[in-house]
C-alpha cells in the first residue's frame, strides 16, 4: 500500500527527473496554474493500482504537466460520510476546484458536498452518485467515472470454470450493493456460459440462486482479515478457484492455505502479499493470482481534471470500456481456452452475447 507521504516523494522525485538541469530533459517545467485538484480517501493509505491510486496518478500527471496544483486528505480513524463531507468543505475552503474521491464509501459524501459546493467539480471514481437515500442522481458538477469490470468478470468466469480441477469455485463481495454484485452475477454468468458450452457441471459456490441478499459478503468493505477468513471457508469446501470482489487486495493472512491447496484467485485490481526481508511495506502479486480484473482509470480521471480546467467540464457518467483477453496471468491460459475467450470477447463487442446486469 501506498501513504501519502510516499506518493509525495515519488512526485517530487519524478518532478525532478522532469525539470533538473540535464540539457537531456525533453519536458518542460508546465507554467504555475491557479487551479487546485484534491484527493479525498477514506482511508489512511492506498493500495498500489487500485482506483484511488490511479486516481493520485492522475492528479500527479495533471500536476506534471498542467501546472496544477495539490491537496489531499487522508482518514486513519474516523471514517463517516460526516468526516468526509467535511473534509472536502475544508479543501474547498482552501482553494480547491476540483475533487477526486474513491469508491462507493464516498458516494453520498460527493453529492452531499457537490450540492452545497456547485462551483467546485468532483470526479467520483470506482462509484456510483447517490443521495442520502441511496438513490442514483446526477448533479451538473460530478462526473463518475467507472471500469467496464463485467466484461472482465465474464471472461474471468468462464476462465475459472476451465481451470478448476475439483469442479468447484467461488465468489464473493463485501457488501451486497450493485456496483458489487453486478461483478458477482457477471462472473456467475461466465461460469454457466462454460458449463453450457463444454457439457459440464462446475458448481459456483457463495452466488446461489437470482437474489443478491442472498449472497455471500464480508460485509466490511475491504477487510482483510474477514475476507481470508471467508476464502478459507469455501477452500475448506472444495473451491479451487475464487472471485474476491470485498475491497482489498492484501491476502497476507492466506497466502500459506492457497499455496498449500493450490487455490487460484481472480482479483478486483492485484492481489499482494507483505514480501518479508525486504523494505518494510513492500508488496508483491501473489502466486495464486489466476486473473486480475482491472480498473483502468487513470487516464478518464486526468482528462477530467483536465476538461475542468480548460472549461470542457460535462458531468454525468463515463465508463471506460477497455477489456482484452490477456489479463494478467499467474497460470497462462492454454490455446483452446484464448481462443475462447477472443471468441466471446467479439460477441460481447458485437452485441451478440449480452452480459446481464441487476441495474
Amino acid at each position: 500500500m501506498k501513504s501519502s507521504n510516499a506518493r509525495a516523494i515519488a512526485a517530487i522525485a519524478l518532478t525532478v527527473m522532469l525539470t533538473g538541469c540535464s540539457a537531456a530533459a525533453v519536458e518542460p517545467t508546465p507554467t504555475p496554474v491557479d487551479f487546485k485538484v484534491c484527493l479525498v480517501s477514506p482511508t489512511a493509505s492506498i493500495v498500489a493500482s487500485s482506483p484511488a491510486d490511479q486516481a493520485l496518478d492522475a492528479i500527479e500527471r495533471a500536476v506534471l504537466t498542467r501546472g496544477v496544483e495539490f491537496d489531499e486528505a487522508y482518514f486513519t480513524q474516523t471514517q463517516s460520510t460526516g468526516s468526509y463531507v467535511a473534509a472536502m468543505n475544508s479543501l474547498i475552503d482552501g482553494g480547491c476546484d476540483f475533487v477526486l474521491a474513491a469508491t462507493h464509501r464516498m458516494s453520498k459524501a460527493v453529492h452531499q458536498a457537490a450540492v452545497a459546493n456547485p462551483e467546485a467539480k468532483f470526479a467520483l471514481v470506482d462509484a456510483v452518485l447517490v443521495n442520502d437515500d441511496g438513490v442514483k442522481v446526477d448533479l451538473p458538477n460530478v462526473i463518475e467515472i467507472s471500469a467496464d469490470v463485467a466484461t472482465q468478470a465474464f471472461l474471468a468466469g468462464y476462465r475459472a470454470a476451465g481451470e478448476t480441477k475439483t469442479g468447484i469455485v467461488a465468489a464473493f463481495g463485501g457488501d451486497r450493493l450493485t456496483p458489487t454484485t453486478n461483478i458477482l452475477w457477471a462472473f456467475k454468468q461466465g461460469v454457466a456460459l462454460f458449463n453450457s458450452t463444454n457439457g459440464t457441471n462446475v458448481l459456483l459456490l457463495g452466488v446461489s440462486g437470482e437474489q443478491p441478499s442472498g449472497w455471500s459478503a464480508t460485509s466490511s468493505w475491504a477487510n482483510a482479515g474477514k475476507t481470508a477468513r471467508l476464502a478459507s471457508s469455501f477452500i475448506d469446501r472444495g473451491a479451487d478457484v475464487l472471485l474476491v470482489a470485498t475491497g482489498t487486495t492484501e491476502m497476507s493472512g492466506l497466502d500459506a492455505k492457497l499455496q498449500e491447496s493450490g487455490t487460484l484467485l481472480v482479483s478486483i485490481d492485484a492481489v499482494t502479499t507483505e514480501v518479508s526481508g525486504v523494505n518494510e511495506g513492500s508488496t508483491r502479486l501473489t502466486d495464486s493470482t489466476l486473473a486480475v480484473i482491472s480498473k483502468a482509470i487513470e487516464l478518464p480521471a486526468f482528462a477530467a481534471i483536465a476538461s475542468a480546467l480548460d472549461g470542457a467540464f460535462i458531468a454525468g457518467e463515463a465508463t471506460v470500456a477497455l477489456t482484452e483477453t490477456d489479463q494478467e496471468f499467474a497460470v497462462s491460459p492454454s490455446g483452446d481456452m484464448t481462443n475462447s475467450l477472443r471468441e466471446i470477447l467479439e460477441a460481447i463487442n458485437a452485441g451478440t452475447l449480452a452480459i446481464k446486469q441487476n441495474s
